[in-house]
């Protein structure tokens, strides 16, 4: 029997719903777009990640709590959260 394969640090974000002040730039222009728990979930399944840890994008409270939620509905995928407060 092999052990899971845990990803330990993931993030989420959505530019279009929250100010990131590390995406400023052209550098970071590629990665200038929504990643949300469906696109963690196509990746995760592609590279054969059972679990992850979601770490916090932004020192920001409300942002915590949404990651929380995010776990709540992940079914299991996302195992733990590094938030802020």
């Amino acid at each position: 029997m092999s052990a899971p394969r845990i990803d330990a640090h993931h993030h989420l974000w959505d530019p279009a719903t929250r100010a990131y002040p590390w995406m400023a730039g052209e550098g970071i222009a590629p990665i200038r777009r929504r990643y949300d728990l469906d696109a963690l979930r196509d990746n995760a399944a592609r590279l054969g990640v059972e679990h992850t840890v979601l770490v916090q994008t932004v020192s920001d409270e409300d942002e915590t709590r949404e990651f929380l939620r995010t776990a709540q509905a992940s079914d299991g995928l996302i195992a733990g959260v590094v938030g802020w407060g």
